[in-house]
């Protein structure tokens, strides 16, 4: 993982333009690329305001970007969680493994700033018919707290 960049622009707007991937995300499609890059600027203004960090999945052996995974709304002790992975890599452990990482209190590891240390609790908003989603934060430990919002507070 590493912090997502503006380099990035043209593989993220691949994976969030799918279809399967768009299914579940809370854009709106068609995503155009401007689109996606200004969302790209947003998420580097938001980590230097401290509210967000958005890191590319990078997958070791090809170098390709797979995903990318953000902690968003960071507001002291809590924060949420948005993810994406291209899907080809679905099912094959690599969202488990990195939001593991992220949550366990294991962010000194992945190089991530000081500000998102203090995060106990992460909260993400999961559509019902998401299933495999559901799947995977459940075997995190998050509860569905109300509605689409699922939560995990650290102890």
């Amino acid at each position: 993982m590493r912090l997502l960049n503006h380099k990035d622009g043209h593989s993220l707007w691949s994976i969030l333009s799918d279809r399967r991937v768009g299914e579940f995300n809370d854009y709106d499609l068609p995503l155009s690329r401007s689109d996606v890059k200004q969302m790209i600027q947003d998420d580097i203004s938001g980590f230097y305001e401290q509210k967000v960090v958005r890191l590319a999945i990078i997958e070791s052996t090809t170098n390709a970007f797979i995903g990318s995974v953000g902690i968003y709304d960071i507001n002291g002790d809590s924060a949420w969680l948005g993810f994406e992975l291209a899907p080809h890599y679905w099912q094959c452990g690599y969202m488990f493994e990195i939001l593991e990482l992220l949550i366990n209190k294991r962010m000194l590891e992945t190089g991530f700033p000081d500000f998102t240390h203090q995060i106990q609790t992460f909260q993400a908003n999961v559509s019902p018919h998401n299933i495999a989603c559901i799947k995977l934060l459940s075997k995190l430990g998050f509860e569905l707290k109300e509605n689409t919002v699922w939560m995990r507070t650290i102890i």
